[in-house]
């Protein structure tokens, strides 16, 4: 990371209390990141109207409002930030749809540790 640049703002968004917490604690443990997680859609639009991310991490089965339909949303307010999918449903078509018009990127749950290292080290260099 850029000694001169500030830490990466991520925001996770995951109904599953536990995976948001690791997944926060696996970004923490490998870069200088300000996480904030929400476990509902709209918390995660409020977030980030009062603190624009760097990164998004969205669960793509979220309840009320999936995981595309927020992004979407997101994308109108935010279009420098980096989306992700995330999702425990390892199906084709959900890597297709996710890497199609509204995420970057598409990873499986449970991430792994190397799989975020390049994720954030690709966010930081596009900074």
């Amino acid at each position: 990371m850029n000694k001169n640049s500030k830490a990466l703002s991520v925001l996770i968004v995951d109904d599953n209390e536990d995976s948001a917490c690791i997944i926060k604690a696996m970004l923490e443990a490998l870069a200088p990141v300000r996480a904030r997680i929400a476990h509902e859609p709209m918390a995660a639009l409020d977030v980030a109207a009062t603190d624009p991310p760097d990164l998004c991490l969205l669960d793509i089965g979220l309840p009320g409002m999936d995981g595309y339909d927020l992004a979407a949303c997101l994308r109108k307010s935010l279009p420098d930030t980096v989306f992700v999918a995330l999702s425990g449903m390892h199906r084709d078509e959900n890597r297709e749809l996710a890497t199609g018009v509204r995420f970057s990127r598409f990873l499986e749950k449970p991430a792994r540790m190397e799989a975020l290292k390049a994720l954030l080290d690709e966010v930081e260099a596009s900074r």
